[in-house]
């Protein structure tokens, strides 16, 4: 009933304004045209109109814009390197373990092993221990003192956190490069292994590599918490801790 009331009052002030607007001559030019009642109805639904941006407007997000952009090249970066540990880890563990199971065999069943199976496994522990470092890194399974970093909540622990990235990835460069003196130094003199005669700059490349990875994912982890609201502790894990069952203690 209100609803009917108020298009009828509505219905008889556009006839008014109408038929005064008719009779003075200063209106001509302008006249009212009576509301009809789908119009009233549609108002009645939609209700007052909002302000809406512009086609071709500039984007107020134009910051998260960025911030996505970023993510996607930093999580390109971010697999790369993983597929550059995996494979290395990867091969070279089953490296190992199809060596060793050979050598078991040859010395049980032919009364000889694989030749150089010392030096060769050897070998392998350096390129697993250096190649891992990354991979422990963007795993958040690296070693961590937290005594003091524990002890903050909010945007001070990430603060924390991201200058504990930033000063690690950069040792981690420094590290890398005095990886890499090494390797050249080896490589100019000619050292090899005392049984196969191996080189021994090729394992021990991938000293400046892991050193390398490792930094990256350093950074990429103070990049990915500069950029996010949450607090990561790599580039893909955040950080959590797990509930301690008290009644079982």
């Amino acid at each position: 009933m209100r609803y009917v009331e108020k298009r009828n009052i509505h219905r008889a002030r556009a006839i008014h304004l109408t038929a005064r607007n008719e009779n003075d001559p200063r209106s001509q030019q302008t006249r009212v045209m009576p509301v009809s009642d789908t119009a009233l109805e549609v108002q009645r639904i939609s209700g007052p109109a909002k302000d809406k941006p512009m086609p071709g407007s500039a984007d107020p997000s134009a910051a998260g814009t960025f911030k996505r952009a970023a993510k996607k090249v930093f999580s390109v970066l971010d697999r790369l390197a993983e597929y550059i540990e995996e494979g290395i880890l990867g091969f070279t563990i089953l490296f190992v373990a199809g060596m060793l199971i050979v050598h078991v065999i040859g010395r049980q069943l032919f009364s000889t092993g694989v030749t150089g199976q010392v030096e060769l496994t050897q070998m392998s522990m350096v390129i697993i221990t250096f190649a891992g470092l990354g991979y422990g890194v963007r795993k958040a399974r690296h070693i961590c003192m937290s005594a003091l970093y524990d002890q903050l909540n909010g945007l001070p622990r990430k603060a924390a956190l991201v200058t504990i990235s930033i000063l690690t990835g950069a040792l981690m460069f420094y590290f890398c490069w005095h990886a890499w003196s090494y390797v050249e130094a080896i490589q100019s003199r000619g050292r090899t292994s005392s049984a196969l005669q191996i080189p021994l700059w090729i394992p021990y490349m991938v000293a400046p590599i892991g050193f390398a990875l490792a930094g990256i994912q350093y950074w990429l982890t103070a990049v990915r918490n500069l950029i996010s609201k949450d607090i990561y502790r790599s580039f893909n894990e955040k950080e959590r801790y797990e509930e301690v069952d008290v009644e079982h203690i």
